[in-house]
C-alpha cells in the first residue's frame, strides 16, 4: 500500500482534497504481517473515519469484521463477493462505493447505512 500512496494523494488532489487542509488521513501499515490485520481496522473504526481504504483480503475481511457502517474501498481483490468481502446486490452488482464530501459551508456528508 505505501507504493500506492503518492498517486492516491495526486488523485484525491484532482478531486480537491488537499491533505491537512480539507482532508485528513490515517495510515495503518501491517508490515507484511496479515495477523495484524484485525488490530489496525479496529484501530481506525475507533478513530471513527470516514471510510477504509484496504489492499488485499485479509485487510478486506478484517475492515468488514470491523464494521457494518464505514464505507470499504478494497483494492487487488479480484472477486469480492466470492471471497466472502462483499455482498451481492438484487441487481447483481456488489455494494456500492460510497465517499462523503465536505459542502462549502464546512459541514461533512457523509453516506447513511443502508442496511
Amino acid at each position: 500500500m505505501e507504493a500506492l500512496l503518492p498517486a492516491f494523494r495526486q488523485e484525491v488532489r484532482k478531486l480537491g482534497w488537499i491533505e491537512r487542509k480539507n482532508i485528513a488521513l490515517e495510515y495503518r501499515f501491517g508490515e507484511q504481517k496479515p495477523e495484524r490485520a484485525p488490530e489496525l481496522a479496529a484501530d481506525l473504526v475507533r478513530l471513527k473515519v470516514d471510510l477504509i481504504v484496504v489492499t488485499g483480503g485479509p485487510q478486506a475481511l478484517a475492515a468488514k469484521k470491523a464494521t457494518t457502517i464505514i464505507p470499504i474501498v478494497m483494492t487487488n481483490i479480484w472477486d469480492p463477493v466470492g471471497a466472502g468481502q462483499a455482498r451481492r446486490a438484487a441487481g447483481g452488482a456488489t455494494e456500492e462505493i460510497r465517499a462523503h464530501h465536505q459542502s462549502e459551508s464546512g459541514e461533512a456528508n457523509r453516506p447513511h447505512d443502508s442496511a
